[in-house]
């Protein structure tokens, strides 16, 4: 544990220098007051703190120590212990301080004590004078006393670090945002610090200088990309790169890899173990080589880890080559832990537009990064991270390459088109990738993200070139272009995936990345049960007028529609936002800038005044003077389409704005994308929410239907700036501030960008105002996005856990339902090191608690209908007379356990799903269907089923209905004679889908007195009691929604959803009860009885939601409808969609009723499941005296409490 840095308590806090002092190398420009620093003698310094000696005999020999120099004993504290971050036999060291005196520790007298590992590029020399250790640092040769503490010499290190944040405090977001009350982070509260590993050795390393800064001052083109210079910062090797696979649910392994990149003749060994594991004999990974570039050779190490049942461990792995042995900590969660904490960014590098100065003001490419890492401390770990595109900006390999630069040059169409991709040109391009990626992930503070917080990474276009995709097809199609997008994927998939081509066409299985069409790899990858990520590429397929092909969404919608029902939550990684303010404002004025350009030979600047006119928004000739660099900006362009590859005018400002998925030519695609998965969210009960970056702006959107707020329709889109990369300037944040009301309209139709605005819908879109005031504190009127580097830290939790702070949750307690957090970390003012991140948010995306309607309780009925029974009329048209009462019963049943003998209810079973229900003078009518034996039914398309009972009363045989109640619209329970001959206006209670057949769909004969319920909606049916006036309460129905699903969950779940070849099903809760008297509230009706009638449904997860609804409720009876019934024939049983025996059974476990009486059984040649197996079953359970079996004519009587 000492050896490891585990430490009783963290390290002490780091408190930024104050510029002007002898601790920072700046100069206090600002004026700030220095902090109280209070001096350290020299001996102080130096002056070394005992620690416990390490009692296990055999730790020398774990690898972790591999440098370490094995001694006998001795009376001095053992070789690697440490406290609060400093080796044994030396405090920590203060640099300013030792700068400030001028002095430097020398050897003290404690004897020679091996040294802790190394960082890499150091190696320990003892010196036989003192008995000293002193350490030499081989890329620079300089020597030095004290301990290294990082990969550069001490007198190197002059880059303050970030500067410390408030995390470790209840943090107050610096605005009061849409919420009531500023609400405090899930993710970030009152949180113990858990360190393990030193600060200062991880945040203070010398910083480099942007391998992207050396564009625009660097060598010739003739040059080329020989100039790169490839050297890894420790001498030895690239990386590590840790990277998150997958996880596997049923076997309960955390998967994924950690590549690195080396010329030694022999590839670094890798050692795993838990953190607190330190037996001697740890985990090696094997090194498998899987690719080369010229002398460099690609090792991943597949990593597998058993994830403990509950509880998150952090894992340490030791890379150890000739020149020491470097450790390195992550987080693994438990398998059943649901609170995955992650961060997601985009932007992670400078565009080729943003200049040298620029970049410093923005305090460089570590600023931010150091600020995750600071995080990712203090909340004791992230478990993965998210990037939503641009690792890398590789636009400059237009300019550093000659060959590129050539062919932009090159006139005619035709003429670049087929230009011929020579070898050199290849040769070039991959060694640019090659040196792009490398020095770009080797950059101290990148470095150690990428090597402790696993990453999952998808494809924008800057990890290609900018606007890769949305190309005239005379330049994406031709030679040059085609041949950059393959190299630019093939470099994509080994940095950020681990992995090639050649290997992903061998893998059978999708568990990492997939392909449907051939063309892009895509995944779908579990943070926990109840989280899933799915990362679309949206580039490989991408034409101007589509993002991806047809094909692949039809195989990708699936596997999301056939996720296990423990999945809550459904992360969309679209690099570009689905949902974002229009351009309207910046199309118009690149309109008359274009016009202006080809009528006034090109300035833009006498366009100014014109197209700010136009377009009647403030900064417009801002824009249009600056030749829209900073709309470019705002929708992740650097200039590259227009200013570098279209040197002829072809490509205009417009043509750069298609890559957003709001322009009108991805219109319709958008549309299908979200009417899509507000389906399968509302059959799967699972909250989708978009994650995007790309358009260098911060926000939160979201779509929603406003009279059903939290629905299935309401999906919420988290937008991310650039953590590396320059924001998009303030003019354009003002002209993505409109106040346009948006809409989504219909699958298949499309938006009506007109200036009238968009026709209204049950979805609307809007920004959230989320920033109302600035990070010093000022309000803002630009509210709903925010022009600042950025990242998000998310966290999934359960809000009737944790209250405000993460890390508070019990596993076991509370409801389940998981909510996600996610909070913006902004750069504050200053740049450079005063721009300390301030939080905003957090923003919470509810969990769906129902796919079909709103989860809080429907106190207020839907509909309210009198019955009245001393109105005798017939329930049919054609035969006016009904009969007086039902037949004699063939036998009656009472309660299993015994009559009380003042029954005052019965059911009366007539066959299939058909019974009426008598209480109080009225009669209810389920589910009519009076074929007879002989007679078909159409159940579908070339679906068909033969009759072979008859029922126990004819059509016409009926006595006096009040009421019908319709499960669904299917003949088996609504026939052809039954529609046919029904009187227009008697009253059905049935779903939405079938009140549309039974009215919309049947014009001047359509029936006039339908009620639909969806699930969980109620209606109230009022009887008027025949009773003497003296009788004080009043009897009344309480008809309640129920869920039902008459087709598995899946692929044939959505199949049917678009064919619409079965109907959607309802069940009921019938209750009978009373109300005190008639002007009585609906909250005073209390149920008497309470009847459960199961509909159509097979046992589908949405079912669970009826015990947790009527918890602490007794329901006294159930009608289930059992059969098993199989389409499309009994001779080709391809798909069940009703309950068989062993369903039923676990029905009757979930919904535990008093008593259980099965029909649906086995009136047709569909049912495939006989009443004998039910039968059987019901014996092995141990529940004879539980369930009541009727025949047709047969009635069961009960007792309705008053």
């Amino acid at each position: 544990m000492n050896s490891l840095s585990g430490h009783d308590e963290p390290p002490p806090a780091y408190s930024p220098p104050v510029p002007g002092t002898v601790h920072s190398p700046y100069p206090n420009e600002k004026g700030q007051r220095p902090f109280e620093v209070r001096a350290a003698s020299v001996a102080e310094v130096a002056q070394p703190k005992p620690t416990p000696a390490i009692q296990e005999p055999d730790m020398r020999r774990h690898p972790a120590f591999a440098t370490n120099v094995q001694q006998g004993t001795s009376p001095s504290p053992q070789p690697g212990a440490q406290q609060n971050g400093a080796p044994n036999g030396m405090a920590p060291i203060n640099v300013a301080q030792a700068n400030q005196l001028g002095a430097v520790p020398g050897p003290s007298g404690a004897g020679p004590a091996s040294p802790p590992p190394l960082p890499e590029g150091w190696i320990a020399h003892l010196d036989n004078n003192s008995g000293q250790y002193y350490y030499i640092h081989l890329p620079t040769q300089s020597t030095q006393w004290e301990f290294p503490k990082g990969p550069n010499p001490l007198n190197l290190e002059q880059q303050p670090m970030s500067p410390v944040s408030t995390y470790n405090n209840a943090i107050a977001s610096p605005v009061s945002s849409i919420f009531k009350q500023p609400m405090a982070s899930p993710a970030f509260g009152p949180i113990p610090q858990s360190a393990t590993y030193d600060r200062n050795s991880m945040m203070s390393m010398n910083s480099l200088a942007s391998p992207t800064g050396t564009i625009f001052t660097g060598p010739p083109p003739s040059a080329g990309v020989d100039m790169y210079k490839i050297q890894p910062a420790n001498g030895v090797y690239f990386g590590p790169y840790l990277r998150y696979t997958n996880m596997d649910l049923e076997r309960g392994l955390w998967l994924g890899s950690i590549m690195l990149i080396t010329d030694a003749a022999q590839p670094p060994t890798i050692h795993i173990h838990q953190s607190l594991d330190l037996s001697p004999n740890p985990r090696q990974l094997k090194a498998h080589p899987i690719h080369s570039h010229q002398r460099w050779i690609f090792y991943r190490y597949d990593v597998d880890l058993r994830m403990d049942d509950e509880q998150a461990a952090k894992w340490t792995y030791a890379v150890t080559s000739h020149l020491g042995c470097t450790r390195y900590e992550f987080l693994v969660a438990g398998r059943s832990e649901t609170s995955w904490r992650f961060v997601a960014h985009s932007g992670n590098d400078f565009a080729l537009n943003v200049n040298s100065n620029e970049r410093t003001k923005l305090g460089g490419v570590g600023l931010m990064w150091k600020d995750v890492l600071l995080k990712h401390q203090e909340c004791g770990g992230f478990h993965t991270q998210v990037g939503l595109g641009g690792q890398i900006y590789a636009d400059r390999l237009w300019r550093d390459i000659p060959a590129l630069r050539q062919w932009t040059q090159m006139s005619g169409k035709e003429t670049r088109k087929t230009a011929a991709w020579t070898p050199k040109m290849d040769e070039d391009a991959v060694h640019a990738f090659f040196h792009y990626y490398t020095s770009h992930f080797d950059q101290p503070a990148i470095r150690e993200a990428f090597a402790q917080i696993p990453h999952v990474c998808c494809l924008d276009d800057h990890d290609l070139f900018d606007g890769y995709g949305s190309y005239p097809d005379y330049m994406q199609q031709s030679n040059v272009i085609k041949n950059l997008g393959r190299i630019g994927i093939e470099n994509y998939l080994l940095f950020q995936h681990h992995t090639t081509q050649e290997i992903l066409r061998n893998v059978s299985n999708d568990i990492d990345l997939f392909t449907i069409t051939g063309t892009g790899w895509h995944f779908v990858k579990y943070l926990g049960p109840s989280v899933v990520l799915v990362g679309p590429d949206t580039r490989s397929e991408r034409t101007t007028q589509q993002v991806m092909a047809g094909p692949t969404y039809q195989g990708l919608f699936p596997k999301v529609a056939v996720l296990p029902p423990s999945v809550q939550h459904c992360l969309w990684l679209f690099p570009t936002p689905i949902i974002y303010p229009r351009l309207e404002g910046v199309e118009q004025a690149a309109k008359v800038a274009a016009t202006g350009k080809r009528v006034a030979t090109g300035s833009f600047n006498m366009l100014g005044k014109v197209a700010g006119g136009v377009a009647g928004i403030v900064g417009a000739k801002d824009m249009v003077n600056s030749g829209f660099a900073g709309v470019k900006k705002a929708v992740g362009k650097s200039g590259l389409m227009q200013n570098v590859l279209s040197p002829f005018g072809e490509v205009e400002v417009l043509d750069e704005l298609k890559d957003m998925w709001t322009h009108e030519s991805k219109d319709l695609e958008r549309t299908y994308i979200i009417r899509t998965l507000q389906g399968i969210a509302h059959n799967k009960s699972m909250r989708m929410t978009f994650i995007s970056g790309s358009v260098n702006a911060c926000g939160a959107g979201l779509v929603h239907d406003p009279s059903h707020p939290s629905d299935h329709k309401t999906m919420y889109q988290l937008i991310t700036s650039p953590i590396v990369n320059a924001p998009a300037p303030n003019y354009v944040i003002k002209f993505l501030h409109n106040n346009r009301t948006l809409y989504i309209p219909p699958n298949g139709h499309r938006s009506g960008n007109s200036s009238a605005g968009m026709t209204a819908t049950d979805t609307k879109e809007d920004m959230m105002e989320i920033f109302a005031a600035d990070v010093n504190g000022q309000p803002r009127e630009l509210r709903r996005l925010m022009g600042r580097r950025n990242y998000l830290a998310c966290v999934a939790y359960d809000p009737e856990i944790v209250q405000g702070a993460f890390g508070a949750a019990t596993p076991g307690k509370g409801a389940g339902r998981l909510s996600l957090a996610a909070d913006f970390l902004v750069q504050g003012d200053g740049g450079g090191y005063g721009g300390v991140p301030m939080k905003y948010g957090p923003v919470i995306v509810p969990s769906l608690e129902y796919g079909r309607t709103e989860m809080a309780d429907n106190k207020q009925m839907k509909y309210h209908l009198t019955l009245d029974p001393s109105h005798s009329q017939s329930a049919t048209r054609d035969h006016p007379q009904p009969a007086e009462s039902l037949p004699k019963p063939k036998h009656t049943s009472v309660h299993p356990k015994g009559s009380p003998g003042n029954e005052n209810a019965s059911i009366y079973f007539i066959g299939t799903a058909t019974t009426i229900l008598e209480w109080e003078g009225i009669r209810l009518l389920t589910d009519p269907n009076f074929l007879h034996a002989g007679d078909h039914v159409h159940l579908g398309p070339g679906v068909t089923a033969k009759r072979l009972t008859n029922p126990a009363i004819d059509l016409h045989e009926l006595p006096r209905i009040d009421a019908v109640l319709l499960s669904h619209y299917h003949a088996d329970h609504f026939d052809q004679e039954v529609e046919a001959s029904l009187r227009r206006d008697l009253p059905i209670v049935t779903t939405p889908h079938a009140k549309q057949c039974l009215v919309d769909a049947k014009g001047d004969d359509k029936f006039t007195s339908v009620f639909d319920l969806d699930f969980f909606q109620n209606m109230l049916l009022d009887i008027k009691s025949s009773s003497a006036s003296g009788e004080r309460k009043v009897p009344a129905v309480k008809v309640t929604g129920m869920p039902g699903k008459h087709v598995p969950d899946g692929v044939l779940s959505m199949a049917n959803d678009l064919l619409k070849a079965v109907p959607p099903t309802n069940g009921w809760m019938v209750e009978l009860g009373y109300k005190p008297t008639s002007s009585a509230s609906d909250e005073e009706f209390k149920s008497g009885y309470r009847i459960y009638i199961s509909g159509d449904t097979l046992f589908v997860n949405e079912l669970e939601e009826i015990p947790k609804r009527y918890a602490g409720q007794n329901i006294d009876l159930m009608l289930i409808h059992l059969g098993g019934t199989t389409i499309p024939s009994p001779s080709v049983p391809l798909l069940m969609v009703t309950m068989d025996a062993d369903q039923g059974i676990k029905l009757m476990q979930l919904i535990q009723p008093d008593v259980t009486i099965p029909i649906h059984y086995d009136d047709y040649d569909a049912f495939l499941s006989p009443l004998e197996d039910f039968k059987k079953a019901v014996s092995s359970a141990g529940w004879d005296d539980k369930v009541v079996y009727l025949d047709r004519a047969d009635m069961y009587k009960f007792v309705v409490k008053k």
